[in-house]
């Protein structure tokens, strides 16, 4: 109950027989550790005013985070766009024309429904952060609306995953001379089955280790509080090992899919060069 200045307290004594007590200072807004006890209170020696955790920008003013925010949210939304133009296209060809789609035109429906819901989840931007996050502007959600942005945008790595299966798929029809019906009943069922295994298996991991938190940008993998794990007296409750999961979810498969297409798009390269080359001495520079 209250008692004097202080609203909330909770008392505790030492080993040695001293005591302290913790109080809530409604006036001051503040917490606040005393020597003594609340009938007579001693030296304070620690306050809440003087513990606070940074925030994950801590050099971005009001101005600085809505242009970022606004840059965000038109980028994110010209990728809507975008990836629905070509799902639009796509749909219309099998629609109107009655075709069936090849692996290419699926790897490519594949590819732009994914970074639909992705950058649909981005251009939410910090308002999918708590309502309590402190230093940033905009955040009106809670940790449901953080997870489930947080596991759409790791669903989105599925994006640079499909773009490197179509180099592949270009790959095997320029240079191997496969044909297109052969790498659909061969190859294409794994193609899907690497790209949508991964990307759901680590989107839902990060939903199990409560990985998904504000990075100040979005929700994604981050440790909570974001500097918990270099400051010793800060204790993370979510997202330990955050740096670790980063490498696993994103920097692995974004390496791999980086080799995956200049290896495949060198190999093409050169095919076609060479081929080049043999016209040139055949028929001539004419040719």
């Amino acid at each position: 109950e209250p008692y004097g200045r202080y609203a909330l307290w909770a008392s505790a004594k030492y080993v040695d027989g001293g005591s302290c007590f913790l109080a809530w200072i409604p006036s001051e807004e503040r917490l606040a550790i005393f020597s003594g006890n609340i009938t007579s209170p001693g030296q304070e020696v620690w306050t809440s005013l003087d513990f606070r955790w940074e925030p994950a920008h801590p050099d971005l003013n009001y101005a600085a985070q809505i242009t970022v925010s606004s840059l965000t949210r038109f980028t994110s939304i010209c990728s809507v766009i975008g990836s629905g133009l070509i799902i639009g296209i796509l749909l219309s060809k099998w629609s109107k024309k009655k075709k069936v789609l090849n692996t290419r035109d699926r790897l490519l429906l594949g590819m732009s429904s994914i970074d639909l819901v992705a950058s649909i989840a981005n251009a939410f931007d910090v308002n999918a952060f708590p309502a309590d996050t402190y230093g940033i502007v905009g955040a009106m959600g809670n940790q449901a609306t953080c997870n489930l942005q947080g596991f759409f945008i790791q669903l989105g790595f599925g994006v640079p995953l499909y773009n490197a299966m179509l180099c592949v798929y270009t790959l095997l029809i320029v240079r191997m001379k496969w044909t297109d019906k052969f790498i659909a009943v061969r190859i294409e069922p794994f193609m899907h089955v690497i790209v949508l295994g991964y990307t759901l298996t680590s989107a839902t991991l990060g939903l199990v280790l409560d990985l998904y938190n504000s990075n100040g940008s979005f929700c994604w993998i981050e440790m909570y509080p974001h500097d918990c794990a270099f400051a010793g007296y800060v204790k993370c409750i979510r997202g330990e090992n955050a740096g670790l999961y980063q490498w696993i979810f994103a920097g692995v498969v974004l390496i791999s899919c980086f080799v995956i297409i200049i290896t495949s798009m060198s190999i093409i390269y050169l095919f076609i060069r060479k081929n080049v080359q043999k016209m040139k001495e055949r028929y001539g520079e004419s040719s």
